[in-house]
């Protein structure tokens, strides 16, 4: 199967035990399509490799709109000096067997599975979730009519959540919610490379199923698979460190992954699921160091993954879930306020 061949074949078999993360993505595409295609750098025309097949079939398929939703990757359209392309999961170092915690052992993922397809930038005076319900999402890379019998969704959303104002003096002054910035991706996988990867049945797919089917919805929920929700890791790099200037304070956190628990939240809606990351709820440290280095976002060069923390041997080896690459992200110029209000709940009638 060709797909499933793709998916298993960019992996690399050597062990290591090194840092999170390898070379820099330079083979992968920077063309990703949707209604983001006027940024530089998104032509589906100029779509290079396997890695921009998910966005050039998605640009193929027709949107559904829904009055009163804009079309997500609206607020990006036409920005000038914005590069967002897909990322390689197999530059990621991950979690291998055996016996992971005592042997410490990581290797390179295979590829990863879900492709970006659109991104926006919000600025709001108070954080939202279920962002996807304020938005015209992009259709499945596959279109909306594809069957899709894997009960797995084929878009995950991220939204992404960072303070617009630095924390308070000490550690447990600031709030968790407030003045911010909302980095949202949509990303997409085709029924055919999800049910290629389910065939697979490989003990990280075993994980992420249970993820998506029993980690439960909400803030702070306190029943149901908690423990499977708080297993999501980000992985967040900076390719062109060496060239930033970043205090030695900060840089050696370049790389090292972050597992979202309490920080995390998921809603789930019609063939998506959305991942919120708070961060307003992360470590002090981590919240100052990040609004240290806002300014210098627009020049920086981010590749970051996503996948879920294994274990044991049968949670293992990790595979990165999704990645993306984004450079000259400005986030204070190129913000829009232009977030929809949500949705009124609907009304049962009796």
């Amino acid at each position: 199967m060709p797909i499933l061949k793709k998916m298993l074949g960019n992996g690399k078999s050597s062990k290591g035990s090194g840092s999170e993360g390898g070379a820099p993505a330079e083979a992968g595409a920077d063309a990703v399509a949707g209604a983001a295609a006027g940024v530089e750098g998104l032509s589906v025309a100029e779509a290079s490799s396997s890695a921009g097949d998910t966005a050039a079939q998605s640009a193929q398929h027709a949107w559904r709109d829904v009055p009163g939703r804009p079309r997500a990757g609206f607020t990006t359209a036409n920005i000038e000096g914005l590069k967002f392309r897909n990322g390689d999961g197999t530059h990621f170092s991950l979690r291998i067997g055996p016996d992971y915690p005592k042997n410490k052992q990581k290797a390179p993922s295979i590829f990863h599975v879900y492709e970006p397809l659109t991104l926006d930038i919000f600025k709001c005076p108070a954080m939202a979730l279920n962002v996807s319900a304020r938005l015209t999402l992009p259709p499945p890379p596959d279109g909306h009519d594809a069957p899709n019998a894997t009960g797995l969704p084929r878009r995950i959303v991220i939204n992404a959540i960072i303070p617009a104002d630095g924390p308070g003096m000490m550690p447990g002054m600031s709030s968790s919610d407030g003045n911010c910035y909302q980095v949202v991706i949509v990303f997409g996988a085709s029924a055919e490379k999800l049910a290629a990867w389910q065939a697979a049945a490989s003990p990280f797919y075993k994980l992420y199923e249970r993820f998506v089917k029993n980690a439960p919805d909400g803030l702070t929920p306190t029943s149901g698979d908690v423990d499977a929700k708080e297993r999501l890791k980000l992985l967040p790099r900076l390719e062109n460190i060496a060239a930033l200037g970043i205090p030695s304070w900060i840089a050696g956190y370049n790389g090292k992954p972050a597992l979202i628990t309490k920080s995390g939240s998921l809603y789930r809606g019609d063939d998506y699921l959305e991942v919120s990351m708070n961060t307003f709820r992360f470590a002090f440290l981590t919240r100052k160091g990040v609004h240290h280095l806002m300014p210098t976002f627009p020049k920086m060069d981010f590749h970051c993954a996503i996948t879920l923390e294994g274990r044991d041997d049968s949670e293992l080896p990790e595979q990165a879930l999704l990645a993306v690459r984004i450079s000259g992200l400005a986030c204070a110029e190129m913000a829009s306020t232009e977030l929809p209000p949500a949705p009124a709940p609907a009304v049962e009638v009796s």
